[in-house]
């Protein structure tokens, strides 16, 4: 695998992440899909990840979300289904951002780079000046 490849663990089923797989691999991404959230933190000990992507109708998706979360090795997304999709509950997960399942190649890389973007920055600390005396 070359360096310059980015690394997406992917906790979904195997119909949703072929087709990820498949739209992905064409945008330079490799992705690794795996089922149980207790086998992803077990690879993230031994190898290096860019971006965690969460499928909302993951059976333990939102243990999911707060265990990466806590990892804090990596930006989490969550794949969202549009028929299937509780706002009032997915607003309380801890998620760096949401990414629609039904998104084609080019919409997909773009929300996963803008949110490893958002996540890259710092954020900006306000300091009181003091007065000149």
């Amino acid at each position: 695998m070359e360096n310059n490849k980015l690394k997406i663990i992917a906790l979904t089923n195997a119909t949703t992440f072929q087709r990820l797989n498949d739209s992905l691999s064409a945008a330079d991404i490799v992705l690794v899909g795996l089922t149980k959230t207790s086998d992803v933190i077990n690879l993230v000990r031994q190898e290096k990840c860019d971006f965690f992507l969460v499928d909302s109708l993951f059976d333990e998706a939102d243990y999911a979300c707060a265990s990466l979360g806590e990892l804090d090795v990596a930006p989490v997304g969550l794949l969202i289904h549009e028929d299937e999709t509780n706002w009032k509950q997915l607003g309380f997960w801890d998620v760096d951002g949401f990414l629609p399942q039904e998104a084609g190649t080019v919409e997909l890389t773009a929300r996963i780079k803008a949110i490893l973007r958002r996540s890259r920055k710092t954020p900006l600390v306000l300091t009181r000046r003091r007065p000149k005396e």
